[in-house]
Formats: structure tokens, sequence, C-alpha cells
């Protein structure tokens, strides 16, 4: 192997383990409350309980991975990457009604800073603001 060659591998070595490091700086368990919102006040679906006015969960992040157990008694789940910046968005498989043929997916947003997390999650029909805290 040529020094050249030697050079560019330990160079390309250095900057994986230098982007790995980045993306695993944010990694642990963020815990707090989910609070309901809607752009004109509470939706239908507030209205009639199918979305709950807070929702205490965590966020998961580990190796640039971010998992949110949005319904445990169902099993949504929304999943999704956080970028070297603190960025996160993701979201859970799409589900379908089979009795309507309705489909629906909810989507989550936000960014990590600090020790904390905030962002949103929306649907057709509910949408929450996400205000975390990284637990010690």
């Amino acid at each position: 192997m040529t020094r050249l060659a030697a050079a560019l591998v330990v160079l390309v070595s250095l900057a994986a383990a230098e982007a790995d490091a980045a993306v695993t700086k944010f990694d642990g368990t963020y815990e707090g409350t989910m609070i309901a919102q809607s752009a004109s006040g509470a939706s239908h679906a507030m209205g009639e309980g199918a979305c709950s006015d807070r929702l205490t969960r965590t966020i998961s992040i580990a190796d640039g991975n971010v998992t949110l157990v949005y319904n445990p008694e169902s099993n949504i789940v929304l999943k999704g990457t956080i970028a070297e910046n603190g960025l996160f968005a993701g979201e859970a498989d799409r589900k379908s009604t089979p009795s309507t043929g309705y489909e629906w997916t909810l989507k989550m947003s936000g960014s990590v800073a600090g020790g904390y997390l905030s962002g949103q999650v929306w649907a057709k029909t509910c949408g929450y603001r996400i205000q975390m805290r990284k637990a010690p």
C-alpha cells in the first residue's frame, strides 16, 4: 500500500468515527408531556375524546434513531432519524380503518438542544406539542 493510500484510509476512518460520534451525542431517553393543540382550537376529535389533552410519554434516541411509542395499547410507534444539528423527523407506519377504508399516519418533527427536546406530533385529527427533558 502506498503512503497516499494509507493516508486516505486513515482520513476516511477518522471521518467515519467523527460522524458516528456526532450522531450519538443525543442518545438517551427524553421524558415529558405531549400537549394537545390545534391551529383553530380544539378539534372535533378532541371534543369526542379521540385525542387526549395531555400524554406523558418518552422518546428514545440511540445511534441516530428516534423512537416514540405513541400508543402502547395499539402498538403505534413513530420512528425517525436525528441529524448532527439535533433536528429530527419521523413517522409511524400507515394505518387503515377496515370499516371505512380511511388511511392515516402520524408524523413528528423537532429538535434537541442542551438536554431538552421540543417538537410536534400530528395526524389528521390530533396534534401535540412536545416538551421533554433528557432523563439522568
